[in-house]
C-alpha cells in the first residue's frame, strides 16, 4: 500500500506551469484536445488508445453520471454519431467493451478508418481478412473530428461573453 507521510516527506514546490487544474474548463479542454491530437497524429497514430481516451473523456464531460448521463451527453452533443447509432448501443458496444474488457470484437465491433469506410461514420458489414464474422465498424477519424468539434462548442459555451 502507498505510504502517505506528511511528517517526513520534504515539501516540494511544483512550478505553476507543471500543475494542471483539470477542474478549470480551459485547462481541461486543452489537455483533452492535446492528447487527442497526439494520439490521432500521423506520427503517433494509436486508434485503440484514441477511442479509449475519447470514451473516458466523454464520461468526464458528461459529469460522471453513469450510463444515463453518458448517453444523454452523446444525444445532445454527438449529433452525427447519434443519427447513426443509438447512444445506448454505442455506450454498451463501444464504450463498455473498451473500458471494461479492452475488447471490441467480443461485442461485434471494430475500429475502422476513413480509407476503409470513406465518408461513413459506421459500417455494418465489416469483416477481417480470413474471417467470416461481420463487425460494426466505427470510423475513428469521424469520431475524433466530432469529439474535437464538441470541445470547441463546450469552450464557446463556457467562455465569458
Amino acid at each position: 500500500m502507498a505510504r502517505i507521510d506528511t511528517e517526513t516527506d520534504p515539501k516540494i514546490v511544483l512550478p505553476r506551469a507543471q500543475f494542471s487544474n483539470l477542474k478549470d474548463p480551459k485547462t481541461r479542454y486543452r489537455s483533452m484536445r492535446d492528447t487527442v491530437n497526439l494520439l490521432s497524429s500521423e506520427e503517433h497514430s494509436t486508434p485503440t488508445a484514441l477511442i479509449i481516451m475519447i470514451a473516458c473523456y466523454i464520461d468526464a464531460l458528461a459529469g460522471g453520471k453513469g450510463k444515463k448521463g453518458y448517453t444523454k451527453f452523446l444525444a445532445r452533443y454527438f449529433t452525427d454519431l447519434s443519427a447513426e447509432i443509438q447512444p445506448e448501443v454505442f455506450y454498451k458496444k463501444f464504450r463498455c467493451g473498451l473500458v471494461h474488457e479492452f475488447s471490441l470484437a467480443k461485442r461485434g465491433c471494430a475500429i475502422a478508418d476513413e480509407r476503409e469506410i470513406p465518408g461513413k461514420y459506421l459500417h455494418n458489414n465489416l469483416c477481417v481478412e480470413g474471417e467470416r464474422k461481420l463487425y460494426l465498424g466505427l470510423n475513428i477519424q469521424r469520431f475524433t473530428a466530432e469529439f474535437l468539434s464538441v470541445l470547441d462548442r463546450l469552450e464557446r459555451e463556457t467562455s465569458p461573453g
